[in-house]
């Protein structure tokens, strides 16, 4: 009897799925799927119609490691140049360079990750893969790229086991992860520091769907419900990461659905998954006020509607013409139909849909794919609206769909020869692409110079942070223009600001305080601006003016380490040595590892006679910040030190 069944599904396996074999045996679909797995098949999804071309013949483990050890090596290679790039000033100073919650890793800490949205964003996990890089790499931005590129390269190898599985063909699971890992739109989501929500919310993503794999295919009920709990365990910690994980659960059904393992009971086994969406997906939704615009974009559904198709275009343009990519999209609005951006857009859609309901038809496992595509974009279509329109990291994991679907058809159509050919052109060109692409994020300058190049004056971010970038490197008169377009095309408080600050850094106060004026009567509950004006009394010696300014500061904003060290240096200069100690002391409470606090509470130490620990906290900022500009000054701090025990060293030996 288990030879007829042998044999019939040997015969028929390529064009039904378990589900039919299960119906025509009269048997379980596990026992369907342990006799496919003895006969050494790949489980087959639904081809209706004509049925695809044979599988490849099945390597041996040794040689799909190899191969995924090759990826993985030509991958390292692409990104390694990036280990040396510095942070970048756009979100990396409030996830990580000033974000104080960072700083020690322990149960307080760990309560505020779970209970506080970041840059608008619930995700503690991702919080607390920052905090512990800090603990390993402070202030040194490699190790933070390392880690980024760590959980890159497993998110491919996982995009190459999980294609293996479905597509049955290690040439298609080869190009797949090769292009996953290479493609010009990933530097965004793997050179970006800010953006391990991303990739550690997507490798968890993945081990949570391949687990589902593994239990709805495992023959013994025991492994099958180990594998279970595995995919609900990586799927909390994915959305734990990145809200936008939540949409696994359809993922999960439309899987089931196409390779056969739906049935009238399988809606139950959803359940925990769905709980696990619905509640953090919720918690997402009540902070989305931060992250979020709050209205239609253009004001209106139907502007929403045709610019979204526009977007929806430009994403496949993306992925196989990437080019002038940006951080900041100038994305224009679009209000009628009849814009040949919109029907050129609606005419694509209109294939691309037709296609689909094609390969409904036709061939399910391909239908798979590009559901896989529409459910992980669908997010950020702007449902819900958002500050952007496109980026590219929100193709990170939707293109494996297309790209899966565009060789699997290669192979079938063409043959494994004209693939390998396909394969090669396109890591070609995209490896060549993201290295070019990789040059954008080297520093801010040329992030900013390159966004602001392709985004002209529709955004105000690439003016303003290239300005503060010019400020911290000393480059005050670069700095002046940009602050003054950011103020002459958006009014932005914080260029009134800088631009305040410039002058105090060139030492022209007089014409710093108007710029700062007008930056408290444009934003009054703004703590820096307070705190800068302090800067200029306190170089006017009105320490007490200075110190009013202080407080002002921060009863604004309590956790800013700078506030305090201000306060402390007009303390010292006015003789009042306890109150600086003070307030040394609270800012170094709030952020142990502050450095303009370090510096000074270093020479603090030194000039009230307190060596010892002048030179622990010397040698601790010489630690943290080996580039830092201060360095020479902390060197001949510890080289009086020195002077100064050598001293007191001899006069006791005469004594």
């Amino acid at each position: 009897m288990r030879s007829a069944q042998e044999s019939y599904i040997q015969e028929h396996h390529k064009s039904k799925s378990v589900r039919e074999l299960a119906r025509d045996l009269k048997i379980s679909r596990k026992k369907v799927q342990e006799i496919i797995d003895t006969l050494g098949q790949s489980p087959k999804s639904v081809s209706r119609g004509t049925a695809p071309e044979a599988a490849a013949p099945a390597l041996p483990f040794k040689k799909h490691l190899w191969i995924v050890l090759g990826i993985l090596a030509f991958t390292f290679l692409i990104y390694a140049r990036t280990l040396g790039y510095p942070f970048i000033n756009w979100d990396d100073p409030r996830y990580i360079v000033d974000n104080i919650d960072i700083r020690t890793l322990n149960l307080h800490h760990l309560q505020r990750f779970f209970s506080t949205p970041y840059v608008g964003v619930y995700a503690p996990l991702t919080m607390v893969s920052f905090a512990l890089d800090y603990q390993l790499f402070h202030f040194h931005a490699w190790g933070y790229h390392a880690s980024n590129t760590l959980l890159h390269l497993a998110s491919t190898a996982m995009v190459y086991g999980i294609v293996l599985s479905l597509a049955g063909e290690w040439l298609v699971a080869l190009g797949v992860a090769l292009i996953f890992g290479i493609h010009p739109v990933q530097p965004e989501s793997v050179v970006w520091i800010s953006q391990r929500k991303n990739v550690l919310s997507f490798f968890f993503f993945l081990v949570a769907f391949s687990c589902h794999i593994r239990a709805r295919r495992a023959a013994d009920p025991k492994a099958s419900r180990s594998a279970a709990i595995a995919s609900v365990i990586a799927f909390i910690l994915a959305c734990l990461a990145k809200p936008l994980s939540v949409m696994l659960p359809p993922i999960l059904m439309a899987y089931d659905y196409c390779y056969g393992y739906w049935s009238r009971k399988t809606p139950l086994k959803y359940a925990p998954h769905l709980i696990v969406s619905l509640t953090l997906g919720l918690i997402s939704i009540a902070i989305a006020h931060d992250a979020t615009h709050g209205g239609s974009i253009g004001g209106s559904r139907w502007t929403t509607f045709l610019t979204v198709m526009v977007a929806m275009m430009k994403y496949i343009q993306l992925m196989f013409v990437p080019v002038h990519q940006s951080i900041l999209y100038p994305f224009p609005l679009y209000r009628s139909l009849l814009h040949p951006h919109v029907l050129l857009s609606a005419g694509g859609l209109a294939a691309g849909a037709w296609g689909i309901f094609y390969l409904w038809n036709k061939d399910r496992g391909l239908f798979f794919w590009a559901v896989w595509y529409l459910i992980l974009l669908f997010p950020v279509l702007n449902i819900i609206p958002l500050l952007d329109y496109m980026q590219d990291r929100w193709l990170y994991l939707p293109l494996v769909g297309i790209f899966t679907i565009l060789l699997t058809l290669i192979v079938r159509q063409a043959g494994r020869g004209m693939c390998a050919v396909a394969i090669a052109v396109l890591t070609v060109f995209f490896s060549l692409a993201n290295l070019n692409r990789q040059q954008v994020w080297a520093n801010p300058e040329a992030l900013w110079l390159e966004t602001r190049k392709v985004s002209k004056e529709y955004w105000s971010s690439p003016y303003y942070n290239l300005g503060h970038y010019y400020v911290k490197n000393g480059e005050l008169d670069k700095a002046i223009p940009e602050f003054e377009r950011t103020i002459e095309r958006f009014n932005h408080p914080g260029a009134w600001g800088a631009l305040g600050t410039v002058y105090l850094k060139k030492g022209m106060l007089d014409k710093a305080v108007p710029y700062f004026q007008k930056a408290l009567e444009l934003a009054p509950e703004e703590a820096a601006f307070y705190n800068e004006l302090g800067l200029i009394y306190k170089e006017q010696k009105k320490y007490a003016e200075a110190i009013e300014l202080y407080d002002k500061a921060i009863s604004l904003e309590p956790d800013r380490p700078a506030n305090y060290n201000n306060k402390a240096v007009a303390y010292a200069m006015l003789g009042k040595t306890e109150k600086a100690e003070e307030a040394f002391r609270k800012s170094l409470e709030v952020d142990p590892d502050f450095e303009e606090t370090l510096v000074n509470y270093a020479g603090f130490l030194f000039k009230t006679g307190r060596l010892e620990e002048s030179e622990s906290c010397a040698r601790k900022l010489i630690r943290l910040f080996p580039g830092s500009q201060h360095r020479p000054m902390m060197e001949k701090i510890l080289e009086k030190v020195t002077q100064a025990k050598s001293s007191a060293g001899e006069a006791s030996s005469v004594s």
